[in-house]
């Protein structure tokens, strides 16, 4: 279902079943898949592939995943994005994230609210991330990994091990370099400086 106020490009390709958001624009060429739910207000680049198959085999036949992906509010997918489908559970991502170029998220993973992941960087399947974190330029993040809330991630990291909530993190591989303030602090000077 297409929300009658979505602008959907000629050239984008959605999927019968697929539901798309009020005010939500599709760009040139994006792929919304059937299992794909986007929410209000969302902006899909270029190329965008939402609800790529995994790979998942069963002998060597290529086995269907039976769950989708959801997506909330306010997100930004810039140009040639790919977010994989749920194979055991739904890929979930929250409200007021922006995903870089080429930015692959792997299946199952379930990633927080105003999060942000820059250009070229892989988050491998079943990845898991808090709110208020920030992924900056070709990190790659190994499968199963847990990201907690408030979390840097320096550009061109390896992430192998879990990163705690409160960090700034980067290295390869990636550790942990100094505790982070509180996010609450960081956005209110943010727009206090943005006021004045």
């Amino acid at each position: 279902m297409i929300h009658p106020t979505a602008k959907i490009h000629p050239t984008a390709i959605i999927e019968d079943g697929a539901r798309i958001g009020a005010r939500t624009i599709v760009m040139e060429y994006a792929i919304v898949r059937a299992c794909v739910e986007v929410g209000e207000d969302c902006e899909i680049m270029e190329r965008v592939t939402l609800g790529a198959l995994p790979v998942n085999y069963l002998g060597f036949e290529r086995k269907k995943p039976a769950f989708g992906i959801k997506i909330g509010d306010r997100v930004h997918f810039h140009t040639s994005a790919t977010v994989v489908r749920g194979t055991k559970r739904n890929t979930k991502i929250g409200d007021d994230g922006v995903f870089g170029q080429q930015i692959t998220i792997g299946h199952d993973s379930r990633i927080g609210n105003m999060v942000k992941i820059q250009n070229h960087s892989t988050l491998g399947g079943w990845t898991e991330t808090g709110d208020f974190v920030t992924i900056h330029l070709n990190v790659t993040v190994r499968e199963r990994i847990r990201i907690g809330n408030n979390v840097v991630i320096g550009m061109g990291s390896n992430v192998t091990k879990n990163v705690p909530s409160n960090s700034v993190a980067y290295g390869n591989p990636c550790r942990v370099i100094r505790r982070r303030e509180n996010p609450i602090k960081h956005y209110a000077r943010r727009i206090r400086d943005f006021i004045s």
